[in-house]
């Protein structure tokens, strides 16, 4: 825990409030850390959208899984 709060500059109670669910990262604090634990940003997101329930029965959530591309229509509404 101190070793990645050298990483970021930040006190270990800090790091410590984040694992305990006590504080929430922002997006650039997410990929700062990411970094720190030498981790890429993406796939520690996916990590982050299937480890969330609600989000597992997504139709998004097996191509997340398989790290594929979902597909879109390429069709306008108008």
């Amino acid at each position: 825990m101190r070793v990645v709060a050298d990483r970021l500059g930040v006190s270990h109670t800090w790091i410590a409030k984040t694992e305990n669910g006590e504080r929430r990262l922002d997006m650039f604090e997410f990929v700062d850390l990411c970094f720190a634990l030498g981790v890429d940003p993406s796939q520690g997101l996916n990590l982050v959208v299937l480890s969330k329930s609600s989000y597992s029965k997504s139709p998004y959530a097996a191509a997340i899984a398989a790290d594929a591309k979902p597909r879109f229509s390429s069709r306008r509404k108008g």
